[in-house]
């Protein structure tokens, strides 16, 4: 792990190129890549500052990063890399910019998720619809055994289980306790019946 005190640049001036990533500050983080600052250096839990530009959903930056050569598949202390931090906020746009950049769509954090993982979990259609696009693998399994399917499902969302049986995804898949996708689903829909005892369905 490449850390403050070992980056070009002084860890004043890498501190605060995360901040200004964070928080979409293009004209000083341009300022302080152009004075030395590492575009590549890592904090105390990994992070360099594209990971922070892609979980602030800030495209000014992510743009700048790359620019200066920022590296699209840095891995932080749990394996994330910026590509799964843009699915974690939902911003389709910088998945785009990234893959683009070269990320790899499959990479793998510590649970053993990729980016598609994160972006069904989520919820968020745009992003799971950019990767499977770009050609993110529908069939890796996490740490649970859980394909993206599986996280689909379990949220109920089903534009992105549309996405991914389109797209190939085994729908009789089991994860390492023995679940399919559509049971997943059928605890999800019964759980939330339990969370609103009382409620009639509306027949307007």
């Amino acid at each position: 792990m490449q850390t403050e005190d070992e980056s070009n640049g002084s860890p004043a001036h890498s501190a605060a190129a995360h901040k200004a990533a964070a928080r979409g500050d293009s004209v000083l983080l341009r300022d302080l890549l152009d004075e030395g600052a590492n575009p590549d250096v890592q904090d105390a839990l990994g992070n360099t500052p594209l990971h922070y530009a892609c979980l602030g959903g800030q495209p000014a930056t992510v743009a700048i990063l790359l620019e200066f050569g920022a590296h699209p598949g840095a891995e932080n202390a749990d394996g994330g890399t910026p590509i799964q931090a843009a699915a974690l906020s939902g911003h389709s746009a910088l998945i785009s910019a990234l893959i683009d950049a070269g990320a790899d769509l499959d990479a793998r954090n510590s649970l053993g998720m990729t980016a598609l993982h994160l972006s069904c979990a989520r919820g968020s259609s745009p992003c799971a619809q950019e990767l499977l696009h770009a050609g993110a693998d529908a069939g890796i399994v996490d740490a649970r055994g859980r394909t993206a399917l599986h996280l689909a499902a379990a949220t109920l969302n089903l534009e992105i289980v549309d996405l991914l049986l389109e797209s190939g995804a085994d729908f009789e898949a089991r994860d390492n306790e023995g679940n399919t996708a559509l049971m997943l689903a059928e605890a999800a829909q019964a759980e939330a019946a339990v969370r609103t005892p009382g409620q009639e369905r509306s027949t307007c």
